[in-house]
């Protein structure tokens, strides 16, 4: 398995739910400590014991944005900006 990159929350969430694993740390003091509800932590902990600790990264990193742009639509938008700078710099200069 390679490596895997991972936030410092993440980082910080795997350390927390290994002590509740190991028994010492409650879900309650966790829920606490990661600043969530115990639910959540649950779940967290059950994404652990099915995928390890890999599991706890952000499953949407590296997956491009749901709102970008096309790669078309871009280039003609820079396209645009471009002309209309050097209308207005045309003009300053006049």
């Amino acid at each position: 398995m390679g490596l895997i990159a991972m936030s410092e929350r993440d980082l910080q969430r795997i350390e927390i739910l290994s002590k509740v694993v190991a028994e010492r740390m409650t879900v309650v003091s966790a829920a606490h400590v990661l600043d969530l509800s115990e639910r959540q932590v649950r779940r967290l902990l059950e994404r652990i014991r099915i995928g390890g600790a890999a599991s706890i990264r952000h499953q949407a990193i590296g997956r491009p944005s749901n709102n970008r742009i096309p790669d078309a639509l871009d280039a003609d938008n820079a396209n645009c900006r471009a002309v209309k700078l050097t209308d207005v710099f045309s003009i300053l200069l006049i």
